[in-house]
């Protein structure tokens, strides 16, 4: 969560971790961009890679959560993938887009150029396990390699 002020944030924790115990839910593993704010949850409370820092020489870690990675330092979200494909079929194609995870739509423009590829692979012949026309191929092959671009893009929180 965001809050304006850092005592709002700490209070934001306290009352949240007080609501999650009386339901007998322990809240944990907690990081923030905020020094401040780790320095008043306690060490065993905070996410493992934060727990061995020392927060007043030490960067922030990179997390990642719900397919996307949040960088606490530059408080910025990035994608990043590694997905590969060395088949060319309607099921890989789909495969591969639908590994894409973008829960706040950012990637929109991106994925319906892979959508698009995947809607001229289902108007074509081909069985779903058979490779496609070398036309879908060549223009899937440019997509596949613009997937390495996401990992440059990052938004600002």
């Amino acid at each position: 969560m965001s809050t304006e002020a850092i005592e709002d944030a700490i209070k934001l924790v306290k009352d949240t971790t007080e609501v999650c115990s009386s339901a007998n839910l322990k809240l944990h593993k907690f990081v923030s961009n905020s020094q401040k704010l780790l320095n008043t949850i306690p060490i065993s409370e905070r996410v493992s890679e934060v727990q061995v820092l020392d927060l007043l020489k030490d960067k922030l870690p990179t997390e990642r959560t719900l397919g996307l990675e949040w960088c606490s330092n530059s408080d910025t979200i990035m994608f990043k993938n590694s997905m590969t494909t060395k088949s060319f079929t309607k099921r890989r194609i789909l495969s591969v887009i639908s590994q894409l995870y973008d829960p706040l739509g950012l990637l929109a423009p991106f994925t319906l150029l892979g959508k698009n590829i995947m809607r001229k692979a289902c108007q074509s012949s081909v069985e779903w396990d058979e490779e496609v026309p070398s036309d879908i191929k060549t223009e899937w092959m440019t997509w596949m390699e613009s997937l390495s671009d996401l990992k440059k893009l990052k938004i600002s929180r």
